[in-house]
């Protein structure tokens, strides 16, 4: 490559990220605020459809439903459909769980248009519905409602992004949405698109040498003022004194730059500091098969290259990544292999970017 800008990208984040994220900054809504009275009957539905999901065992993936605007009755499953996705990145919270930025996709036209009622519930993996008499902090995993509009994002779709935190386990993760009218005394029926993903989480602690999520990275902005809660949990990428803006579908332009991010967790230390090399070497699809296309220098991140005040026991995280301009690239899709060896410990683990250059 002819250029390559990865080390001064890496120590720029490597000094505004200084520290992890606090669970204390994660809030959740519903112990956060009074509801208003349209928030709390909207809440109240989604709340009676992911119960209803819960119970009848609904297999992962999207459903539609239709309910009472009132909440006092089931909803009960519709035969429209929605179609509905989910992306989540995963990366280390300072309490050593995980931190889990989520983005769930939308098919436009299904919902009506303004502001929706969301709620999202992680529960442990197969689990049914803990009966409103029992509830409290810690019946489930994870629960919040959100009150918003729907962003647009990339294909046309609409877009939510928000976030979680939970320990290693196996959990469903249920999110539902609704319309949110100013006052909800209509007596029609209301649809609520609801999705269920089955999520995986690892033990980061006991996971050995690993990695965050590698993040194809389209903007990164330095923020004015430290972040607030309400902040952090609508801008999830949010860390430290800069937020990420990242490119979730990994279509890029020749006329842009190919950027990644990630952080590396477990390396084994030598008086608090790290002796890793990371490498990067891009394949190029061609057919049904994919060529090597070249690789950049590898990174070190040892005592002689991290910055002098790097202490891990400060909460601070060792960030790699690189920003490669893709004007070389010809048009087409490609994959990246990450390398990464933790030399004092003779580990190799390797990461797989896929992303794709158009014109």
């Amino acid at each position: 490559m002819r250029r390559n800008r990865g080390s001064v990208f890496v120590v720029g984040l490597a000094v505004l990220l200084s520290a992890t994220w606090s669970s204390a900054l994660l809030a959740q809504s519903k112990d956060e605020k009074k509801l208003k009275d349209n928030q709390r009957k909207a809440a109240l539905v989604l709340v009676r459809a992911v119960d209803s999901a819960m119970a009848a065992k609904t297999p992962a993936g999207q459903s539609f439903w239709m309910a009472k605007p009132d909440g006092k009755e089931a909803p009960v499953a519709a035969t429209d459909t929605i179609k509905m996705s989910w992306h989540n990145d995963m990366m280390r919270a300072g309490d050593g769980k995980s931190y889990l930025p989520f983005t769930v996709f939308v098919e436009p036209g299904k919902l009506p248009s303004g502001p929706v009622a969301v709620m999202l519930r992680v529960a442990s993996r197969g689990s049914t519905p803990v009966e409103s008499k029992e509830k409290d902090k810690s019946a489930y995993a994870w629960e919040d409602f959100y009150f918003t509009d729907l962003q647009n994002g990339p294909g046309g779709q609409l877009m939510l992004t928000r976030v979680f935190q939970v320990g290693g386990g196996s959990y469903d993760v249920y999110i539902a949405m609704r319309p949110l009218p100013q006052n909800d005394k209509g007596k029609d029926m209301v649809p609520v698109a609801l999705l269920k993903k089955e999520l995986d989480v690892a033990d980061i602690a006991a996971a050995g040498l690993t990695t965050s999520s590698v993040l194809v990275v389209g903007k990164v902005e330095q923020l004015s003022a430290a972040p607030t809660p309400d902040m952090q949990r609508e801008r999830p990428y949010i860390m430290g004194g800069v937020e990420l803006v990242p490119v979730l579908d990994a279509k890029l332009k020749k006329t842009e730059e190919f950027t990644t991010y990630f952080q590396i967790y477990n390396a084994q230390l030598t008086e608090k500091k790290p002796d890793l090399t990371v490498e990067y070497n891009f394949y190029r699809k061609e057919g049904e098969t994919e060529k090597y296309f070249n690789k950049t220098n590898p990174q070190k991140f040892s005592a002689q290259t991290l910055p002098a005040g790097w202490d891990p026991d400060a909460g601070h995280v060792i960030s790699a990544g690189q920003s490669i301009p893709l004007a070389s690239f010809p048009e087409g899709d490609y994959r990246l292999e990450i390398k990464i060896i933790d030399n004092a410990a003779s580990k190799t683990i390797t990461r797989d970017v896929l992303f794709s250059v158009g014109p």
